[in-house]
């Protein structure tokens, strides 16, 4: 029995891996091979198809916030200036040095870029999980209390659904991160998406405490 559930989290560990990796690696060749102007173009429809799903006081709010962690956590605390000197040419006399100058310019640029819109993302889930975080609440407090309801009905413990569930909580998990770091081309989805994530996360939450064996 051991060995089948560490086989199970393995290959659950493998899957959120690859997934993620994939993810990833899209983002790097988005950056590296990309024209900066489709780069930057591709994530400004992202924002101008946020904006107009969204009032204007609302968009203001996230905008402000987006500008302000993007300036603070990547411009202020000198992450772009570690990069910068990692990735741009110090000497500029190697013919192979020149040759590529062009190439890694175009990375820094387009990192700028979509350093940008990952705080935008994360903001976009900020802003979502405070509107939604009291009936979140009561959709996972629903299910806290249909398990104590059902520890005193007959039946056994429902460890089967319990465990699906929880492989749906990964699920989820997992297309937050990839949301978080698909490249702008990708992301097909609308600026409500989060929300949508928040909510199967709360049901996926309630379903499996509810689900849960009846002696704990």
């Amino acid at each position: 029995m051991a060995t089948v559930i560490a086989g199970e989290k393995l290959s659950r560990s493998h899957v959120f891996h690859i997934i993620i990796s994939v993810a990833m690696l899209i983002s790097v060749l988005m950056v590296g091979f990309v024209e900066e102007e489709k780069y930057r173009t591709d994530v400004q429809k992202e924002l101008a198809a946020a904006q107009k799903e969204l009032s204007d006081a609302e968009w203001e709010t996230i905008e402000a916030k987006v500008r302000h962690r993007h300036q603070k956590y990547f411009y202020d605390n000198g992450f772009y200036g570690e990069l910068k000197h990692m990735i741009l040419p110090k000497v500029e006399s190697h013919v192979d040095v020149i040759a590529n100058k062009e190439y890694l310019y175009r990375i820094m640029n387009n990192v700028q870029v979509f350093a940008y819109q990952v705080f935008y993302r994360l903001t976009t889930m900020e802003y979502w999980f405070s509107i939604m975080g009291p009936a979140l609440f009561c959709i996972i407090y629903s299910g806290y209390n249909e398990w104590r309801i059902n520890r005193y009905r007959l039946g056994g413990a429902k460890t089967s659904r319990a465990r699906m569930y929880m492989k749906a909580l990964w699920l989820i998990i997992i297309c937050f991160i990839f949301l978080l770091v698909s490249p702008a081309m990708l992301n097909v989805l609308s600026v409500y998406t989060p929300a949508l994530l928040l909510v199967l996360m709360a049901f996926a939450i309630s379903k499996y405490i509810q689900s849960f064996q009846k002696d704990l």
